[in-house]
């Protein structure tokens, strides 16, 4: 059975853009993937970093 995908969508500034996609074409990948493959690595980094609750302790 087929992945459902769905559509996220974002506002850029023009600099933005031009950079997001110059770093695209260095790694030879559409936007798109390149989007993809560091929002989800961001996603992973900030769900496995200690969080800081109110009280000044961290948690996992």
């Amino acid at each position: 059975m087929p992945t459902a995908a769905i559509r996220l969508a974002l506002r850029l500034s023009l600099s933005d853009k031009a950079l997001v996609t110059h770093a695209a074409n260095v790694q030879g990948v559409p936007v798109s993937v390149f989007m993809r493959n560091a929002v989800l690595r961001e996603a992973e980094r900030v769900i496995a970093a200690p969080q800081v609750v109110p009280n000044g302790s961290t948690r996992r």
